[in-house]
């Protein structure tokens, strides 16, 4: 039973007497169109991705959210069958899952609408591409001087240009982690300037929490990325990386990764990033003989560095790209 001020009288007729009347109250059914979902419709809103609901009947189920389908909120039957016609999309929710048919649909209005905008989609590999990070085990008593004296230096450089907005730090020790982490320089540049070309998603093979952690440092506001973040549990394989995961359209996304063996679907997609080696874990992870940045006293030159001569190709891509009427 509705409250009284909650039942509407139908259209054309006089107001119904809710205090004589009170029944429960009964949407009129509406004629749905069996048409697949406008892009308008389930368009991620800028720094957002909404899940997509459709507006046309059931079955086929687009999708299922915690076992319930988006548009008609059905029970899942579950079933084996069921998961091979279907993909995870877990880091928009943990629980969601799209059929494969509905997902592709959405991957071309996904593209449609970027390209509307003039932007294409670029993947972002974290480790070595963006940023090193080092258990602090693996940190010896020679590293901590050397480490104290950056953190020193970058404290004294924000006070000087504390009118000015200040630098952002480069490196930082997450105690709760117990990881030591030093994002590359040039690297918040080369976001700021390629979000003006590109949606941008990060996709690593670490666990997700380190993902986050590790997002909030280089998009501390999360206006970059947004919810865009993949994690080794998102993807549909533990030791492989795969668009599948990512709604977008294979032709219209380039991906940074200092690894291009893991894409094994999607290596004409990669750009190879030089790896970056600022710990001496990393060096000795590779097996590569010699010295790391820390232990060079120096880093990379954030003006004329990989990341920055990395962000002139991609401009340049994207203006080839769009040169055309038809992209």
């Amino acid at each position: 039973v509705r409250p009284k001020d909650a039942i509407p009288a139908a259209e054309g007729q006089p107001p119904v007497d809710r205090v004589a009347r009170k029944e429960v109250y009964k949407a009129p059914k509406r004629k749905r169109e069996k048409t697949w979902p406008k892009a308008e419709e389930h368009a991620s809103k800028e720094g957002t991705s909404q899940v997509p609901y459709a507006t046309e009947t059931c079955p086929p189920h687009p999708g299922f959210l915690r076992g319930l389908c988006i548009r008609c909120g059905e029970l899942s039957e579950g079933g084996a069958e069921q998961k091979k016609e279907s993909i995870s999309l877990r880091y928009l929710h943990s629980d969601l899952e799209l059929d494969k048919e509905y997902a592709q649909n959405l991957k071309k209005q996904e593209a449609q609408r970027l390209v509307a905008q003039k932007k294409l989609s670029l993947v972002f590999d974290l480790d070595h591409t963006l940023l090193n990070s080092s258990r602090l085990l693996d940190i010896t008593g020679d590293d901590m001087p050397l480490l104290d004296a950056i953190l020193e230096k970058e404290e004294a450089d924000a006070k000087e240009d504390k009118d000015s907005g200040g630098k952002p730090k480069s490196l930082f020790f997450l105690d709760f982690m117990q990881m030591w982490t030093k994002v590359r320089p040039g690297c918040r540049n080369l976001l700021v300037q390629a979000s003006k070309y590109f949606d941008m998603h990060v996709y690593t093979m670490g666990e997700r929490k380190y993902a986050l952690e590790m997002a909030k440092l280089i998009d501390p506001d999360g206006s970059l990325f947004g919810d865009h973040i993949v994690s080794k549990c998102d993807s549909t394989s533990s030791t492989v990386k795969d668009l599948d995961v990512l709604i977008g359209s294979e032709k219209s996304v380039l991906i940074l990764d200092d690894s291009p063996r893991v894409w094994h679907k999607h290596r004409c997609n990669v750009m190879e990033m030089e790896r970056y080696h600022f710990f001496p874990s990393s060096l000795k992870h590779f097996g590569i003989k010699g010295q790391c940045l820390l232990h060079r006293h120096k880093d990379e030159d954030p003006d004329c560095g990989p990341l920055s001569s990395v962000l002139k190709m991609l401009i340049d891509i994207h203006s080839e790209y769009f040169a055309h009427d038809d992209p």
